[in-house]
Order: C-alpha cells, then structure tokens, then sequence
C-alpha cells in the first residue's frame, strides 16, 4: 500500500493512493485513487469582476482497478480500467478508460523492454445547471423577450492517449548495491514526442538515490531534470515502511515537490 501527495504548481495539489495483492498464479490485482485539490476561487462575472461574494471548486477523480499476470517467466501484461471525473462548478463529466502495459525481460542480461498505451477511453462531456444562461435572440429588437432560458452546449474530448516505449538496464544487481538505467520514449496525442531519462541506486535494500530528466527534444518546456531519494526499514517478518522525497525543476514556474509512503507486507 502506498500513499502519495503532490505540491504542483500554482499551489494545486494532488494525491494517490494504491494497494495491490499477489495472487499467485493468477496474478496481481490493484485499486487506486487520485484526486485533486485546487482550493476554492472567487465567482467573478463582467459586472462584479472583483467577485460576487459566490465561490466555486474544481474536482478531478480517477478510480481504477487493475490486474496484471506473468504469461511466462519473461512475458508481463497488465490491464487498468479506470472512471475519471471532473466537476467545474455545477457541471460534471465522467470517462471510462483503460491503460495497457507490457514487459519483457530480453535474452540480454538485465535489459528489459516495456510498452504501455494509456487513457485509451470514451470522450468527456461537462453538463450542468451553471450552463443554464438568459439569451436574447434578437438584440437588435425591441420589445421582444431578453431572457430565453437557455443552456450552453460544450462539446466532447478525449483524454490524452499516450504511448510510451521504454528499456532499462540492470547495471548492478547485487544484495548490497542495485543500479538501474532507464530511457522511455513518450508519444502522446496532444504534444509532440518527447524523451526521458533517468537512474536509481539502491543501497543494501534501503537507501535510494534517483536522478532524471524529463521532456528532451521538447521545445518551449519549463520541466527539466528531477532529484530523488527514499528510505526503507525493515520490522518484523515480512513488513517494511518507506518514504520517498522527489524534486522536480520547472524553470520559470514554482519547483514541484512529491512526498510519497508506503508498507510493504
């Protein structure tokens, strides 16, 4: 089980929660939440655009299960079907997606390919009685009735489809020191194709190190390199806690901060 909070920028926030049970021969299966927290704004309108004394939220969610198996020694799928939800106001919207995900250890020692297709999923619409607006038809008429109730129409999206391909390479692999190289490719649908990379070391099974960097080849970003660290004690049997801190650079914007907790048992 593991527990994640997220300090993002423009003081938004955002956390993660998951837990996942082994199964044995039929795999492992997992639950997770996200949910995000923008804080209260002001209701401002053209006549009172200082605010109208009314204040309003944004809501994100996204629930998902998810179920992964080992079709052979090598061979690794996972499926993760999810709902997303956002209300703005009085208007909400739900998704249904999915994420798809596969590994495969290579003939190479310590190289291992992954794939993964996410937020293939229906198209989002918000609907809400804050749409409901008074509309004149002919305002170049007088005499005739300025306030028709009417409700504005927004029209459907999709969430960002993308796909990622991605190697990583076990450089040491021993009990007391662990050295892992990652690449990924990204390609999603609504920027252009990017490249990350990035490292950890592990230290007798309870200090890590991580470095990265995110978004090469992609222009005009602000996010650059991120800077980890994690901690994890061993108690009794087979139970562990660990805390992880990580630091992500956005140039010109606030830096991001993401604290994470987890139990292992």
């Amino acid at each position: 089980m593991m527990f994640d909070h997220t300090q993002w920028i423009a003081d938004l926030k955002y956390n993660f929660i998951a837990g996942t049970m082994n199964l044995g021969s039929f795999g492992t299966i997992g639950v997770s939440l996200t949910a995000s927290d923008y804080g209260e704004m002001n209701v401002t309108t053209v006549d009172e655009p200082n605010g109208t004394g009314e204040v309003f939220s944004v809501k994100d969610y996204a629930i998902s299960l998810a179920w992964a198996i080992n079709l052979t020694e090598d061979f690794a799928i996972g499926f993760n079907p999810k709902v997303v939800y956002e209300g703005i106001w009085q208007t909400s919207g739900y998704a249904f997606g999915i994420d798809v995900g596969v590994l495969y250890n290579t003939p190479f020692k310590g190289v291992t390919l992954g794939m993964s297709i996410n937020n293939f999923s229906s198209k989002m619409r918000l609907q809400g009685t804050s749409q409901i607006v008074l509309y004149d038809p002919d305002l170049g008429t007088t005499g005739n009735n300025g306030r028709i109730p009417s409700q504005l129409y927004s029209e459907n999206w999709s969430l960002p489809l993308t796909f990622t391909i991605g190697i990583s390479y076990k450089v040491l692999n021993s009990d007391m020191n662990k050295l892992v190289l990652d690449v990924d490719a990204h390609h999603p649908s609504d920027n252009y194709e990017s490249v990350s990379v990035g490292g950890e070391y592990v230290f007798n099974q309870s200090i890590s190190l991580r470095g990265g960097y995110k978004t090469l080849f992609l222009r005009n970003v602000e996010e650059s390199f991120t800077l980890g660290a994690g901690f994890q004690q061993r108690l009794l049997g087979n139970i562990s806690l660990r805390i992880d801190y990580a630091y992500l650079n956005f140039g010109r914007l606030n830096s991001v901060y993401k604290i994470s907790f987890g139990v292992n048992f």
